[in-house]
């Protein structure tokens, strides 16, 4: 009789122990939501890379003061366009900023546009960033494992 009472006993905690834990296992729970919140517009870019122009589409849910900036890397030079623009925009109304480019064609180059709309206290920002003549064709960096200064291993990666 007692051997029957801690098998049911055992047999419970066991099922019981096992939803629990698969409730509170983090491995098992569902993804949280980011806290952070989602920018109320769209920044979209097309790119035309026979023509060398990128243009760039920013849509708003809300009136604020957008800042539209270009930052180029060192090997593309701006032909036609402007590099910062900041204008008070209203509620869904679409700003498309253009720029002709110039890039050599052989190395990596990067153009990244940044959108940021204040309204009131509130600050969003977005970045996109098109890349020109990616090689794909390069080795992925193997790291190095070092340690630190408390010996713990760290795997350690090298800037090109």
């Amino acid at each position: 009789m007692k051997s029957k009472l801690l098998f049911a006993l055992l047999a419970g905690i066991t099922v019981f122990g096992c939803g629990r834990v698969l409730r509170e296992n983090p491995a098992f729970a569902p993804p949280l939501p980011s806290c952070k919140p989602t920018p109320p517009f769209t920044l979209t870019t097309t790119v035309s890379e026979d023509s060398g122009r990128i243009t760039a589409r920013f849509s708003s849910t809300i009136e604020g003061e957008l800042t539209l900036s270009v930052k180029l890397s060192d090997g593309v030079i701006l032909t036609r366009g402007t590099t910062r623009q900041t204008r008070m925009v209203k509620k869904r109304e679409t700003v498309e900023l253009p720029l002709d480019i110039f890039e050599n064609g052989t190395t990596r180059e990067e153009v990244l546009i940044t959108a940021t709309l204040s309204a009131g206290t509130a600050r969003f920002t977005k970045t996109i960033s098109v890349v020109f003549n990616e090689d794909d064709s390069q080795p992925i960096q193997q790291g190095v494992f070092k340690k630190n200064s408390r010996g713990e291993s760290i795997l350690e990666f090298r800037v090109r």
